[in-house]
């Protein structure tokens, strides 16, 4: 869950998922000092927000409906590793090892964990200043990435245009499709009600103080502790 995260990075890009963030990370590679797009430093989709005794670091954060994201993590296969990543540290069934999507919205419940990585970065743990960014709004709000990092006007000259998302050429069922949604209405009711873009922490921006007094310091600190103790080759900290 909670680690230090490298205090040469300038920010780090996360979500819970099947929202871009590989692609916004891509593209700030060679221009910014970032996490990894490929999750090698384990950052992109940690749990509980890393601790970062740079000043200056920020977090961008993309979220976006869950259920088009689920339908991408099975479709591409990813949806057991994302399940791990998103659990690690928590109690409780790892889903999709021989899961299919049909069996997951079966089971009518969210095992990924989806609403409680969003909370521990919108409130829980928030200790670093943040950019919330809706996924199906991010190319018509990359000039609020630009403000939020004091960027250059050119900063994405070049970003990826937006292409149909592969999920929606391959759907599932109506009546998974109709499960699914079933699952994650309640928090898709919470983030239709935000705002498409914004800034929370703010006031945390150029301070170090504050991070002692932090829940996910200790935990930062535990995991790190743990982490010198744990046997080689074992996975995400289980």
């Amino acid at each position: 869950m909670a680690k230090r995260v490298p205090r040469s990075l300038e920010f780090c890009v996360v979500s819970a998922g099947g929202v871009a963030t590989t692609q916004l990370l891509a593209h700030f590679v060679g221009r910014r000092t970032v996490n990894s797009p490929r999750d090698e430093d384990s950052l992109k989709h940690l749990p509980v927000p890393g601790v970062s005794f740079n000043p200056a670091f920020r977090y961008i954060y993309l979220f976006g409906d869950p259920v088009p994201a689920i339908v991408s993590l099975f479709r591409r296969g990813y949806h057991t590793l994302q399940a791990r990543k998103l659990q690690r540290g928590f109690p409780g069934p790892r889903p999709g090892l021989r899961m299919t999507i049909d069996e997951y919205a079966a089971g009518g419940r969210d095992l990924f964990g989806f609403e409680r990585h969003f909370d521990n970065y919108f409130e829980r743990h928030l200790i670093h200043p943040t950019l919330f960014l809706r996924y199906e709004a991010l190319w018509e709000n990359l000039p609020a990435i630009g403000d939020f990092l004091q960027t250059d006007e050119d900063e994405f000259s070049g970003f990826a245009p937006r292409c149909r998302r592969s999920s929606e050429k391959c759907a599932p069922a109506p009546a998974v499709l109709d499960q699914l949604r079933a699952i994650y209405k309640p928090f898709t009711k919470r983030l239709d009600a935000l705002p498409d873009t914004f800034v929370r922490g703010e006031h945390f921006a150029n301070r170090r103080s504050h991070l002692f007094l932090s829940a996910n310091l200790r935990l930062a600190a535990f995991n790190a502790l743990k982490a010198r103790w744990r046997p080689a080759g074992s996975l995400y900290g289980e």
